[in-house]
């Protein structure tokens, strides 16, 4: 059981640099929309800011409940 949670805490580890990674190059593409797109782009980033940041949350968020939850068994 212990090489389990420690596989887990492996991928956890390595999956928060690229979860960071799509982050921040998501919200580079909805700021290069936003000055291209005009008037109209500004209530659509409104929403996409929200589905980012929304995600990344929930990325970031299982991925502390996961290493907290296997702590538990180690």
């Amino acid at each position: 059981m212990e090489k389990f949670v420690e596989g887990i805490n492996q991928i956890c580890a390595a999956l928060q640099p690229v979860t960071l990674a799509i982050l921040i190059l998501m919200l580079i593409v909805a700021g290069i929309s936003t000055i291209v797109g005009g008037a109209d782009s500004h209530g659509r980033l409104k929403e996409t800011i929200k589905y980012i940041l929304i995600g990344s949350a929930i990325a970031f968020g299982a991925s502390v409940i996961g290493k907290q939850i296997s702590s538990w068994f180690m």
